[in-house]
């Protein structure tokens, strides 16, 4: 908390002691400034495209054709396991087991997106970040007296100590989500009308993740329906309860389309609604229920498997309404009879 509202922090490395800014708005533009000029001078140097990068790697088996679909899958799963966690918050067992694959799903995640960033550096965008983020970075190391460390003896300058600041530099979302809920630091956000960093010339990285998560944990503790202390204290309870708290918003907001559509059309009981891209496919395709869904899709297994034309009375969904007509017709005919 103190290093983030400080802006700075000190690091001890081969017994000195060296001081790692936040990198200032005028430092953030001049490493713009050398992001396009390496980009501008090195242009008709022998690089890949990020879309070479990617079939390089795909062609040596390294990464999968369908990693694009791979990753979605497995952010799905996160989320619905994450869903799961906090549906069964108080399964102790359950929670362990689903903690693990949590974990495991996030590993999974990590390892195909560095692979997928693997080659980076070979293309010319990769090449100039990198640039870019090495100045920024040499420009932040000071020494006790506030002189900047780069231009000094080559000695102060090496890439373990680079690898070191980089290691001692890097706050975890875990790290700013326990921060955000602490007492301590929720009363001090308070006490100075969410306005805690001072009237700074803007706020660093690392303030405005603070602020942002604090923002957050605002609006859960004022949510009518705040999950309680011991979900609100666990990160992936807490993503699960957030998961849970918006697919029943998008459930309401999809029911209201619906009901506003069907009103536009009487008592209809389908309604046709073109849609002029694939997006627009799945927004009007989410406005059926789970009846609807699967009546669709029976419709599209018997459309698939016939041959020739295909009269409405031979969809399942309307065989099945005729035999429910037909049951019911029976049954009034034989309580008719008794009643005679």
């Amino acid at each position: 908390m103190h290093r983030i509202l400080y802006g700075k922090h000190h690091i001890e490395y081969k017994g000195h002691i060296y001081i790692v800014k936040q990198p200032s708005l005028e430092l953030k533009y001049r490493a713009q400034l050398l992001y396009d000029k390496m980009v501008s001078s090195n242009r008709f140097e022998q690089w890949i495209s990020e879309k070479q990068a990617k079939l390089l790697l795909i062609q040596v088996g390294i990464l999968s054709p369908v990693y694009e679909n791979d990753l979605k899958i497995l952010n799905d799963s996160l989320e619905n396991r994450k869903l799961e966690l906090y549906q069964n918050f108080t399964d102790t067992k359950k929670c362990n087991q689903v903690r693990g694959f949590i974990r495991q799903i996030e590993n999974s995640i990590a390892d195909l997106s560095n692979t997928v960033h693997s080659l980076q550096h070979f293309t010319l965008k990769g090449y100039a970040n990198l640039c870019m983020q090495e100045f920024i970075l040499m420009n932040s190391i000071c020494d006790v007296e506030d002189n900047l460390v780069c231009g000094m003896d080559d000695s102060y300058l090496n890439y373990s100590l680079l690898t070191s600041v980089l290691i001692h530099s890097y706050i975890t979302e875990g790290s700013y989500r326990a921060v955000g809920r602490d007492n301590q630091w929720r009363t001090y956000w308070r006490g100075t009308n969410k306005n805690p960093f001072g009237n700074t010339e803007y706020l660093t990285v690392e303030q405005q993740r603070l602020a942002y998560y604090t923002q957050l944990y605002d609006n859960i503790y004022q949510n009518q329906d705040c999950p309680p202390s011991e979900v609100i204290e666990d990160d992936d309870m807490l993503d699960g309860w957030m998961i849970h708290e918006h697919r029943k918003d998008e459930e309401g907001k999809k029911q209201n389309r619906a009901e506003q559509l069907a009103q536009k059309h009487g008592n209809a009981q389908e309604i046709f609604v073109m849609a002029n891209n694939q997006e627009d496919r799945k927004v009007i395709d989410d406005l059926n229920d789970t009846r609807g869904k699967v009546i669709k899709k029976q419709r599209h297994a018997k459309i698939a498997s016939t041959t020739g034309n295909l009269q409405e009375l031979d969809l399942p969904d309307r065989r099945a309404d005729l035999n429910m007509q037909k049951q019911q017709m029976m049954s009034q005919t034989v309580k008719n009879m008794k009643g005679k």
